[in-house]
């Protein structure tokens, strides 16, 4: 019986293949966490291509996918225009995380109910993924085993930018954060595709040199060039 137990418990903290299942557990901050996903999702999705067996290609023949993949490009193509998401590898990474989110939260509701070990994993993957924007509360585990691509997707800079009203559209703010009028804190961030975590939302701001802030400040007339030297 213990036994059975051990071997659950890894599977839950090496549902994304972790070297080090303890890293999953430690990260302690959100960003980090993304990264964590990020960088061993990668390593499983390859893990997981291989050729398909003699068995598996019969049955396949005998199967018709064209509508279910003109239907499923479909909605990609949508969710890609939708967040402005130029690279269709990174969707098709923000799903792959998501089905390894969603595979964690089973697992850990497998376990039993009165587990120590099931109450920390939930009180963590909570906490985590609350930290992280990737669910609305952190109230039940229910929240993560019904994350999506789009739920990645959204914590892009971009898509956050719109949402918290610094622009129109998400178009726009792809462009802007492209051509280095945005900031995160301290740091510069070129990248649209950057993930952005609960506490990071209140530290974007434009740059410094960014023509887009004087525009702001002239317009609320608060304007100071001390403030805007670098």
């Amino acid at each position: 019986m213990t036994s059975v137990k051990k071997n659950h418990e890894l599977r839950v903290l090496n549902i994304f293949g972790l070297e080090n299942p303890l890293i999953f557990l430690n990260c302690h901050s959100s960003s980090l966490f993304c990264t964590v996903l990020h960088r061993f999702s990668e390593k499983r999705t390859l893990e997981m291509v291989r050729k398909l067996k003699t068995h598996e290609q019969k049955l396949l023949k005998k199967t018709d996918f064209m509508s279910w993949q003109v239907d499923q490009q479909g909605r990609q193509g949508d969710m890609l225009k939708k967040f402005h998401v130029t690279k269709r590898e990174h969707y098709a990474l923000y799903n792959t995380l998501a089905t390894k989110s969603r595979e964690l939260a089973e697992l850990i509701k497998n376990l039993p109910y009165s587990d120590p070990f099931r109450e920390k994993c939930t009180d963590d993957v909570l906490t985590k993924f609350y930290a992280a924007g990737l669910v609305p509360t952190g109230d039940t585990l229910e929240r993560v085993g019904r994350v999506t691509g789009a739920s990645f997707a959204r914590r892009r800079l971009p898509v956050v930018m719109r949402n918290i009203g610094m622009v129109e559209s998400v178009k726009t703010a792809s462009d802007l954060v492209e051509q280095g009028h945005v900031r995160i804190g301290t740091k510069l961030v070129t990248d649209p595709a950057f993930m952005v975590t609960r506490a990071s939302e209140d530290m974007i701001t434009w740059t410094n040199a960014s023509k887009i802030k004087r525009h702001v400040m002239d317009y609320n007339n608060t304007r100071d060039d001390f403030d805007l030297m670098d």
